[in-house]
């Protein structure tokens, strides 16, 4: 057996972590997002996760809520 089931079951979680968070937090003013880097971290994209999780953090940020961020510098196009 591959990997593709143990890794598509844990992504399935995390977006579904992702919006059960949202919903259960948002009355207090907290937002739940996860981002899907594509990669794993290098100095190559380091910068373009990072910028995407500070959006996220920041006051602009503020009415994202409860989504996955496919933060891939368009590696899936």
């Amino acid at each position: 057996m591959t990997a593709a089931p143990v890794y598509s079951m844990a992504k399935a979680a995390i977006n579904n972590l992702t919006h059960a968070l949202a919903s259960e937090l948002g009355p207090r003013g907290i937002t739940a997002n996860a981002v899907a880097p594509g990669y794993t971290r290098t100095d190559a994209n380091a910068s373009v996760i990072a910028a995407v999780v500070a959006f996220l953090a920041s006051d602009e940020g503020h009415w994202v809520t409860g989504q996955t961020i496919e933060a891939s510098g368009g590696y899936k196009l």
